[in-house]
């Protein structure tokens, strides 16, 4: 199913770079999902377990689900720390953002 979904995204993205300037945003929007979902893919193949990034989850979801499952596994939890600090960096998310799903994500974890 992911795949589908990536393909269809793809060749969205193909359809908005045809529309130019007028359509930069939504190619740019389309590419980082695309992007969100090969990262996502990959958590879940390094540590071997789909509770790390769950399929079609926003990023604040996946960052979210990246700390839970850091405090939930104490022996890498200071790797997924830094896998949700590259995440959250590579999508631009803003620190007070951040702070508010570690927060969020800390305290719901127990």
């Amino acid at each position: 199913r992911e795949k589908e979904k990536v393909a269809a995204l793809q060749e969205a993205s193909t359809i908005f770079d045809l529309g130019g300037k007028d359509c930069a945003f939504q190619k740019t929007c389309t590419d980082e999902q695309i992007a969100l979902i090969a990262d996502q893919e990959q958590l879940r193949r390094s540590y071997g377990s789909m509770e790390v990034a769950p399929p079609s989850s926003s990023l604040t979801s996946t960052i979210m689900s990246i700390l839970k499952y850091g405090a939930a596994d104490p022996r890498s939890a200071h790797r997924l720390q830094a896998d949700a600090d590259r995440i959250a960096k590579k999508y631009k998310v803003p620190e007070k953002r951040q702070w508010h799903v570690k927060v969020r994500a800390l305290s719901e974890s127990g």
